[in-house]
């Protein structure tokens, strides 16, 4: 009998460049309210509900941000997620498979970076395992270029969505390419609004400034999490093991494989071991772009003792109620629990700058050594405090071939730099070839006219000595030193 996820979630993020938005953090959010409310007046399918903030334990709040959004990122991201609003744009239902769908859409915005990330996430609670794998199959699928210039944002999922979960009868099944044309649709929206934003003054970052240029990326990366399926509630060992355990069912939820009978089980094995967890009741995965996250903390025996124990230690040291709200909530984002997402995000948006370092033109050595200091800054910057957490940014990095990615634009950038060094020094060299072969010319003359050098000489003939001594003076030790290294190699010395 075929496995049911009795509670998970799936999330597709994708990428895009925007305007840099005001600097003033007390306007900030007053700002970005604003702008989303008149998005959502052109994308009437996505309705804000008051069921975001189901899973956190604080106040609910009614604005485009769950309470427990800045408590987990705070948490995970320190100073490094101030000034980054995540925000709860809506949400929409679709069918899938007979069964209504529930999509959750989330904004990630780092104005300090000039872009922002999209989260479609979707409830997979009551899908089967190959119903999931299928959803990922549609989900995934990009749009062409020209389909893109032609999108109409209004007509984009007419018939495929339902303002609530129980108006199934109204609206119709998930279509290929639906998530792509969403994303482009609502990525113009958002170019229409961000840039009437107040712009902030003096900003010399030039790469961050020419990112507004890059094409923006569906589908960079995608996070699924399972809370609930098979006997994982009961696991009380490490979550790696229960992952081994099912490692066929596993290896095709992350990818996306739909043979998983056929899969040998020591290859899917051999495909989940690059994995990062700091506590038993959790596993994250990662393959290629694509990570998944075991956790059964608030539905697993393991989990909830850990909740418990948490409670009776934030009572007993005061640890205040953000803390015990980390501790305790059940984020309704796929990955948001222990920093799963934040270290994707981290990863997308390095992903998204070497990308397009990787598809500029040459440029002059300063810009090359601006650019390069800018993304060392940035890697740098955007370290947790946290060791485990820059731990799991390592795992995705590797999985998604971001350092090979890192390790190759700086090569590029390297040789760039070589070559403009190579070039200056051919410059420099034909200037000082110009200035010694006029130095000496200079020289022979003061000579001749202090001395008659050449006497008996016609006018012809002393130019042409004039010209040749000073030639012979610059080319003769240069022929010597080739000749000198054509043999040294010849014999091998």
């Amino acid at each position: 009998m075929e496995s049911i996820i009795k509670n998970g979630a799936y999330s597709l993020l994708s990428i895009f460049p925007m305007a840099r938005t005001i600097s003033n953090d007390k306007l900030y959010h007053a700002v970005i309210e604003k702008l989303m409310t008149a998005v959502l007046k052109n994308i009437p399918f996505i309705q804000r509900v008051h069921g975001c903030a189901a899973g956190c334990s604080g106040k609910k709040n009614e604005s485009f941000r769950c309470s427990c959004f800045d408590v987990v990122d705070s948490f995970m991201g320190g100073e490094n997620s101030a000034g980054e609003p995540r925000i709860y744009l809506g949400t929409t239902y679709t069918i899938w498979c007979e069964k209504t769908l529930r999509l959750d859409i989330f904004l990630k915005l780092i104005p300090k970076k000039n872009v922002g990330i999209v989260n479609f996430n979707f409830s997979i609670d009551g899908l089967s395992v190959q119903e999931a794998i299928a959803l990922r199959h549609v989900a995934e699928v990009d749009i062409s270029k020209t389909e893109k210039e032609t999108l109409d944002i209004q007509a984009l999922w007419k018939g495929m969505s339902c303002f609530s979960s129980s108006a199934q009868k109204t609206c119709g099944p998930l279509e290929g390419k639906a998530m792509s044309r969403l994303f482009h649709g609502l990525y113009k929206e958002l170019r229409a609004q961000i840039p009437k934003m107040k712009k902030t003054k003096g900003n010399d970052d030039i790469l961050v400034n020419e990112i507004l240029s890059f094409e923006p990326k569906f589908k960079l990366q995608t996070i699924m999490e399972l809370n609930s399926i098979e006997d994982l509630v009961e696991w009380e060992q490490n979550t790696h093991l229960w992952a081994e355990k099912h490692a066929q069912m596993v290896y095709g939820l992350i990818t996306g494989d739909e043979g998983i009978g056929f899969i040998p089980e020591d290859f899917a094995k051999e495909r989940i071991s690059e994995h990062w967890a700091s506590r038993d009741f959790f596993d994250a995965i990662a393959i290629k772009n694509n990570v998944m996250l075991i956790n059964s903390k608030a539905t697993g025996v393991m989990g909830r003792r850990y909740m418990d124990y948490q409670r009776e230690w934030n009572n007993r040291f005061n640890g205040g109620e953000a803390r015990i709200q980390y501790f305790t909530g059940k984020p309704c984002i796929a990955g948001f629990d222990h920093g799963i997402l934040n270290a994707v995000e981290r990863n997308m948006v390095i992903l998204f700058y070497y990308d397009f370092i990787d598809h500029q033109e040459k440029k002059t050595e300063k810009q090359l050594n601006k650019q390069r200091q800018k993304l060392l800054s940035f890697i740098s910057s955007s370290m947790s405090s946290i060791d485990e957490i820059n731990e799991l940014y390592d795992t995705i990095s590797r999985a998604s071939k971001t350092d090979l990615s890192i390790a190759r634009v700086r090569n590029r950038l390297d040789i760039q730099s070589e070559e403009m060094n190579i070039d200056y020094q051919y410059k420099n060299n034909d200037v000082i070839f110009a200035l010694t072969f006029l130095s000496l010319a200079i020289a022979i003359i003061a000579i001749q006219k202090q001395d008659n050098l050449f006497v008996g000489l016609d006018l012809y003939s002393i130019v042409s000595l004039v010209v040749l001594i000073p030639l012979c003076c610059i080319v003769a030790p240069l022929l010597c030193t080739w000749v000198f290294r054509w043999l040294r190699n010849l014999f091998g010395r």
